[in-house]
């Protein structure tokens, strides 16, 4: 079956007869199963290997086993037609209207393509399969002589085992008549706000989300003549829509199905698309709105039809996406996106809301024209996994590398969009009287995330004590170990880039400043310039806790972490590496700027005036000693080595500062070499 598409809202998935070149086409796209399907009606003809034949394996007296040709197989007419379906179904994510096709060749593949094609029979239809019949052929058609090729015989299906038809979720009549009315561009607003006063709870609805701080801009709507006017053709239909989807099942109907838990993650993927369709510019965003809301319709379907399955479909709630549909095909042996082709077809979606219902999983099989819009209900599905998936905090990983990855948006961005999304789906809920749970926050999935660090990092050994003793007995643990080594590994390196930082003054700390005078000193090494490195020592800060307690020690080393601070450049490095000591690096300095930038880090601290328990103003004053490395340096060098004997220098440097009065600076006598053995 062909899916005719209209431009402007026309009915989605209306069939239309093709060709045998068409369906010849579609079959060579089905993956793996490369099966040529001929359609071949009822009395008609066929090539000799069918005429030879009236079910597989089986002859007509006189025609010998060579002239069945390249591989085939020959099954009823229902058998094949729902074979053929089935594979549409699976490849392309929209049903097939059954044909006549009775004849299955292989006309490149041999024997593979034809047991895929026999699988997906058993699949379609559970069937009573004989055991294979293995024949050799004549070279026909340039296949080459001799080769085997496998003839199954699909004996007539069992009564019992045809595949369940699906119930399809119905919209009420009134809501159902205004989206086709809103679909026709012929339709006035006169006729559609008549078709909405039918309704009066849809027309109260209407008037109550018009008076919203979503639509309103002026005066009150009072009636829904204005309101329809205010709404619009489009508008009408997306809210008619969205009205429908709420009202088109009985709860009574779904069994343990939660289905205020499913409209709260629809109003998720709702305002997920609405939101990216403002950042991306791509579609309108209450009409992505609407979409995200409908994208999931087609698991109502299936619960419908399998309601004793609905606990088990719960149980998979907290997954992601792609573990629960696969959860899905399972239990119902077919997806909700799959089934969203059928309710598209008979709900009269037009284009660009029918395939975000089909292809939100799969957006690159979506139409050209409407991609963008797949893209977004994609995207959209995933944002909303960070708030309703049991892993949060690897949900909200997951967005943030996938929206950076795949869109135009930044880190930045996509965090404020991830973290638009609670306010939004409350204002969303309260607009459509939806009763939902407090919505976390991004701070408070994040805050969660770091509680399980803490504790993984701590059970860690325990762990996996417990884990190599269950091994023993239970080979599978072995995978769960690996996997929770590699989770462990990915928020230790986590934990690594938060230890890079003084959580006191909120510097460089000492790791982190090490690696950057490296990096400096291989810089150098190479292009010839200089570097000036700073050791900075509080004065008397042993006194002022002694005195007047650590905790006006520590205001005395966040007051002097700004004053230097703000004493250099932007490409300098301060940064805190022990209690009172600070390390300044400054880039591309020779010893003369270096002296320079010491003074003015003096002067910068002396300025600064400190307030103690007493309420008096304290002075505060730091010593410095100054070291310079000249580059370039064309032999190899030790890193290790040289940082040590930097720091060492500088050190000295600071003890003849101290010890001359402090508040000064001293200076090495000469610039730190890069091969020279380190003096104790």
């Amino acid at each position: 079956m062909a899916i005719r598409r209209g431009r402007h809202g026309q009915a989605l998935g209306r069939p239309r007869h093709t060709t045998a070149s068409e369906r010849g086409s579609r079959a060579t796209r089905m993956g793996s199963v490369r099966a040529a399907v001929s359609g071949v009606g009822v009395g008609g003809s066929h090539d000799a290997s069918a005429a030879a034949t009236t079910a597989a394996g089986v002859r007509r007296p006189g025609v010998e086993p060579e002239e069945l040709g390249p591989a085939a197989v020959v099954v009823s007419r229902s058998v094949a037609d729902r074979t053929a379906a089935a594979m549409t179904q699976t490849h392309h994510g929209c049903p097939a209207r059954p044909g006549r096709s009775r004849v299955v060749t292989d006309d490149s593949a041999g024997s593979v393509a034809l047991r895929d094609f026999v699988t997906a029979a058993r699949q379609a239809a559970p069937c009573r399969v004989s055991a294979g019949v293995a024949s050799r052929v004549r070279a026909t058609d340039g296949h080459e002589p001799g080769r085997l090729h496998y003839v199954e015989r699909v004996m007539a299906e069992p009564r019992s085992a045809r595949p369940p038809t699906f119930r399809l979720p119905c919209p009420p009549p009134v809501l159902a008549e205004i989206v086709r009315a809103a679909g026709n561009p012929e339709t006035s607003i006169v006729r559609l706000g008549k078709l909405t006063s039918h309704d009066p709870a849809f027309a109260a609805e209407l008037l109550r989300v018009t008076n919203s701080p979503l639509y309103r801009r002026g005066a009150a709507v009072t009636s829904v003549m204005r309101a329809v006017a205010v709404l619009g053709a489009r508008g009408l239909r997306n809210m008619a829509l969205c009205a429908a989807a709420r009202n088109c099942v009985d709860p009574d109907q779904l069994g343990k199905f939660d289905l205020g838990r499913y409209w709260e993650d629809s109003l998720r993927r709702g305002v997920a698309s609405q939101l990216l369709s403002e950042k991306l510019g791509i579609g309108e965003p209450t009409e992505a709105f609407t979409t995200g809301l409908l994208q999931d319709l087609g698991v109502l379907g299936l619960i419908l039809t399998r309601p004793e399955e609905a606990a088990q479909w719960m149980a998979a709630v907290g997954d992601t996406p792609a573990s629960r549909r696969q959860a899905e095909s399972e239990l119902f042996g077919m997806t909700h996106d799959q089934l969203g082709a059928r309710l598209a077809e008979q709900w009269g979606l037009p284009l660009e809301l029918a395939e975000p219902l089909c292809f939100h999983h799969e957006p690159r099989r979506a139409d050209p024209e409407v991609n963008g819009l797949c893209q977004i209900a994609g995207w959209a599905e995933i944002v909303a996994g960070v708030f309703s998936t049991s892993d949060r905090a690897g949900a909200l990983d997951y967005a943030r590398e996938t929206l950076v990855a795949e869109t135009k948006l930044t880190l930045a961005e996509v965090e404020e969009l991830i973290t638009a999304v609670s306010g939004r789906v409350e204002e969303a809920a309260a607009t459509f009287q939806l009763s939902i749970r407090e919505q976390p926050t991004v701070d408070e999935i994040v805050a969660e995330a770091e509680r399980g660090l803490t504790r993984v990092n701590a059970s860690y050994e325990e762990l996996v004590q417990q884990l190599d003793a269950a091994l023993a007995e239970l080979e599978d643990c072995r995978h769960e170990r690996n996997v929770l080594g590699r989770r462990l590994e990915a928020r230790e390196r986590e934990l690594a880039q938060l230890q890079l930082s003084d959580t006191l003054t909120g510097l460089p700390n000492r790791r982190a400043c090490w690696q950057r005078v490296a990096d400096e000193l291989g810089r150098i090494s190479r292009n010839g310039e200089s570097m000036g490195f700073l050791l900075v020592d509080v004065d008397q800060l042993k006194r002022c806790n002694d005195g007047m307690g650590h905790g006006f020690g520590d205001a005395v080393l966040q007051a002097v972490s700004v004053a230097m601070t703000s004493a250099v450049r932007q490409t300098d490095v301060v940064a805190r590496v022990g209690g009172d000591e600070f390390v300044v690096m400054l880039p591309a300095t020779d010893r003369a700027g270096a002296q320079v930038v010491a003074d003015k880090l003096l002067a910068a601290v002396r300025q600064r005036r400190i307030t103690t328990p007493q309420r008096r103003e304290a002075r505060v004053t730091v010593s410095v000693g100054l070291v310079t490395v000249a580059g370039p340096c064309r032999a190899s060098w030790d890193p290790d080595a040289i940082l040590t004997r930097v720091y060492r220098t500088a050190d000295k440097a600071l003890l003849a500062a101290r010890q001359s009065g402090r508040d000064r600076v001293a200076l090495a006598e000469n610039d730190v070499p890069w091969g020279e053995s380190i003096v104790a």
